[in-house]
C-alpha cells in the first residue's frame, strides 16, 4: 500500500519465487500477452550476474529492480557501445502504482550504476506498454531506435546517461 514505509534491500535466493511471481503480475497488466512463464523469470533473474533489489512490506514484496552490466556477447539484443548498465526489470505490485516506490527503486538503482562506474543505461520495454515507456520516458530516457522480439512481444531500446542529475 502506498504510504508504508518500505526498506529496499537485495533480494534473498528464498524470495526468488515471490520476484518472479510480481514480474509476471506486471506482465499480466500488458494489452499484449506476454510468454514467459514465472519459471523462466526465475531463471533469468539468477542469470547474468544481476543485482537485484526489492521492497518488502510483512510478508509481501511490494517491488523489484534488477541490474547488470550491459552483456556485449551472447546476447539476442544488438551489442551496447562502452560501459553500459542494463536495467533488467523494475516492477510494483499493483497496489503500490502511482505511490512513488517504482520512482524509488529506479533510482537506487542508478546510483548503484554511477557508484559503479558505468557511463549509460539501456532498458528494453514491450511496445505495448505504454505506462512503462511513459514513466521511463519521464526519467530521462530516449528510445534508441532499436528494437527486438522476445518472449512473443516486440520491445523498444530505451537508453540514458548516468551523469549526476
Amino acid at each position: 500500500m502506498p504510504g508504508m514505509t518500505l526498506l529496499i534491500r537485495p533480494m534473498e535466493r528464498s524470495q526468488i519465487e515471490a520476484a518472479a511471481f510480481l514480474i509476471r503480475q506486471g506482465m499480466d497488466s500488458w494489452p499484449e500477452p506476454c510468454q514467459e512463464t514465472p519459471e523462466q523469470i526465475a531463471v533469468r533473474l539468477l542469470a547474468d550476474g544481476q543485482r537485484i533489489w526489492v521492497a518488502a512490506g510483512p510478508g509481501r514484496m511490494e517491488g523489484l529492480v534488477a541490474w547488470r552490466p550491459e552483456l556485449q556477447s551472447a546476447s539476442p539484443r544488438p551489442a551496447a557501445t562502452g560501459r553500459d548498465a542494463h536495467l533488467a526489470s523494475l516492477y510494483v505490485a499493483a497496489g503500490q502504482a502511482g505511490g512513488g516506490l517504482a520512482g524509488r527503486l529506479h533510482r537506487h538503482a542508478l546510483e548503484q550504476m554511477r557508484a559503479s562506474g558505468f557511463g549509460h543505461v539501456r532498458l528494453w520495454t514491450p511496445e505495448c506498454a505504454g505506462p512503462a515507456r511513459a514513466f521511463y520516458a519521464r526519467q530521462g530516457y530516449k528510445l534508441s531506435g532499436r528494437s527486438i522480439l522476445f518472449a512473443g512481444l516486440r520491445r523498444l531500446e530505451h537508453v540514458r546517461s548516468l551523469r549526476a542529475e
